[in-house]
């Protein structure tokens, strides 16, 4: 698979999530040094707005890791972080190669929300997992393709 379409895969799976947790505003999927994988949207958003939002989320993902070993917490695959204002949850996933947050709008129930997150942690999880490994392939291609001209120009000389 490549990485286009686990991206595509990504997009699909965001918006299907969306679809179950209808009060849903924003999706946002980051990588823990706060690279942008993949979101959804219901408003329009800029491409900067989606970038920096998914830096703070990886660093908010990372940082929740830190705190849960200081403190001495046990982890799981499933932590979930709430923050909640007077109209809407955040709900911040941070799992081992990724962090998730989720806007929601009220009223909503938080348990819905848990539930759904929760049964998409291990679709997402091996997406992560694809991802990684055709990002590595890809790169080795692309290493091969650099590498073979100079194999040829030495064995010519």
């Amino acid at each position: 698979m490549s990485v286009e379409e686990i991206f595509d895969r990504f997009e699909r799976l965001l918006r299907e999530i969306a679809d179950k947790v209808a009060s849903t505003e924003i999706i946002i999927v980051s990588t823990p040094s706060g690279h942008l994988i993949s979101y959804y949207s219901k408003r329009q958003v800029t491409e900067d707005f989606v970038t920096d939002v998914a830096a703070l989320i990886g660093s908010i993902g990372e940082g929740l890791k830190v705190i849960f070993e200081q403190l001495e917490m046990e982890r799981g695959v499933e932590e979930l972080v709430l923050a909640e204002t007077p109209k809407h949850i955040l709900l911040l996933v941070p799992l081992e190669k990724a962090s998730i947050a989720l806007k929601v709008e009220k009223p909503t129930l938080l348990g819905a929300i848990r539930a759904v997150i929760k049964s998409y942690i291990p679709r997402i999880a091996k997406l992560l997992d694809r991802l990684e490994e055709a990002q590595i392939k890809a790169i080795k291609e692309e290493l091969a393709k650099e590498v073979a001209p100079i194999r040829v120009q030495q064995a010519m000389t």
